[in-house]
């Protein structure tokens, strides 16, 4: 049985899934408005799972060449600061970290 969460989550994952698939996947789900509701979600959620799933999804919405104009993925950067505050997962503090270095246009080197 599924449960609302559950749910939430494979949503999440397609949307990240899809969009880390090629820029104008990623460019047609932003203006379909997913950063915004990713954000809502993320600022309104505490089941780990969703976090770790949302942030993921949102890294995979800042990356890739052309970088996605900044004006439409800017709401991005609280929440992905917040977890790289707050987190302890380092698989989901990564994501965090790597969607802010792609809004910034630089690549991490680890």
């Amino acid at each position: 049985m599924w449960t609302l969460i559950s749910f939430c989550c494979k949503a999440i994952w397609g949307i990240g899934n899809i969009s880390g698939d090629s820029v104008a996947s990623r460019d047609k789900i932003i203006s379909y408005g997913a950063v915004d509701l990713l954000v809502k979600l993320l600022n309104r959620t505490i089941d780990e799972s969703i976090v770790k799933q949302g942030l993921w999804a949102l890294s995979n919405l800042c990356r890739g060449k052309p970088l996605p104009t900044f004006s439409k993925i800017y709401k991005a950067i609280e929440p992905l600061v917040n977890a790289i505050k707050t987190q302890t997962d380092m698989d989901t503090i990564a994501d965090a970290a790597w969607a802010l270095s792609y809004i910034s246009g630089r690549i991490l080197f680890f």
